[in-house]
């Protein structure tokens, strides 16, 4: 269940598969989503609009 109390990461936005800022496909990226079920990632990617959003929710030795 999402959790309203839970403060949303930030949302970083990228332009995959392209060499200016203005190109390619738009795609967001939450750095830290370690803490989110994944009813709370579906509504942020919702409201991201973006064609894909992608959680990092875990490292393996840093990376």
């Amino acid at each position: 269940m999402a959790r309203p109390d839970l403060i949303r990461p930030p949302v970083v936005l990228y332009a995959a598969f392209s060499e200016v800022a203005s190109g390619g496909s738009p795609a967001g990226v939450v750095v830290d989503a370690s803490e989110l079920d994944a009813e709370t990632m579906q509504q942020i990617a919702a409201e991201v609009g973006a064609p894909a959003t992608c959680f990092v929710t875990g490292f393996v030795d840093g990376i």
